[in-house]
């Protein structure tokens, strides 16, 4: 090579190094710490990336040094070059994130979905303890565990928490005022024979709508006393009728067996 050509080629190296030299950020053994998020974020304005260590090149969609990690020993220092580690509790993150933090537990079921969404907001995955898959992340319950279990009542816990009540047959004895007395503390109940959620006016829609005997149907909605609201009562005035039905939890119109709201005493449908 001719000196001409050995000068020009140390101006392009030089001139090539000089680019490189102002885009280019320094991987620190601490930068480790950082999930992968952070540390695209934090060297996204570089064009490369140099280990602080061993002055390799780093691959920009890992983060990870390969020189260095070919060479460590250690099983949990791997994993925190890989996978760094948890802002909450310190310990070393896995692929899902932390191992702590985001493992949802047997205990967690006491919980209602409010409150495990409140105890699991700012995690990315939650697994389950007992198996390992990842838990339904807008149900939080561990969908695989609960499908698998045959315990009704353990199912419900999975489901709702610790806090709910069983609303039994004998219950459709009472008025609505009652029954939100009796289940005012229960985040949720059950209905006794099909297990699916009571509805805010305290009877099983599910059974409800199954149902065919009209009288059981009303004594389902309105307690075990209710009115037939006659064609002979609209001979009487607002005031009797109020006084004839005042005891009576519902009314239904003898007609059309549609439901009499106590404001009016007559029935709209029929009107």
């Amino acid at each position: 090579m001719s000196l001409e050509e050995n000068i020009e080629e140390n101006i392009q190296l030089i001139n090539k190094y000089d680019i490189f030299e102002s885009r280019f950020g320094v991987f620190k053994i601490l930068d480790y710490d950082l999930n992968l998020d952070e540390r695209k974020l934090k060297f996204k304005k570089y064009d490369r990336v140099l280990c602080e260590d061993c002055s390799q090149e780093i691959e920009k969609f890992s983060f990870v040094c390969y020189n260095c990690y070919n060479k460590e020993t250690g099983c949990n220092e791997r994993n925190r070059m890989n996978h760094g580690i948890c802002k909450s509790c310190f310990t070393l993150s896995t692929s899902y994130g932390c191992s702590i933090c985001n493992i949802f537990k047997t205990s967690d079921y006491d919980l209602n979905l409010d409150e495990r969404k409140v105890k699991y907001r700012n995690s990315n995955y939650v697994l389950c303890k007992d198996c390992y898959k990842e838990v339904d992340y807008y149900r939080f319950y561990c969908t695989y565990c609960y499908f698998k279990e045959t315990d009704v009542n353990k199912k419900f816990r999975m489901k709702f928490g610790s806090n709910y009540g069983v609303f039994r047959t004998s219950d459709y004895n009472l008025g609505l005022t009652k029954r939100r007395a009796k289940y005012k503390y229960s985040k949720h109940s059950l209905c006794e024979e099909c297990n699916n959620k009571i509805n805010e006016y305290y009877y099983c829609t599910y059974c409800y709508y199954k149902e065919i005997d009209n009288n059981k149907k009303l004594h389902m909605k309105f307690g075990s006393i209710f009115g037939i609201f006659k064609t002979s009562d609209y001979n009487l005035n607002l005031e009797e009728r109020r006084a004839k039905y005042r005891n009576f939890y519902g009314i239904v119109c003898e007609k059309c067996n549609k439901e009499i709201k106590k404001h009016h005493y007559y029935c709209t449908y029929c009107y």
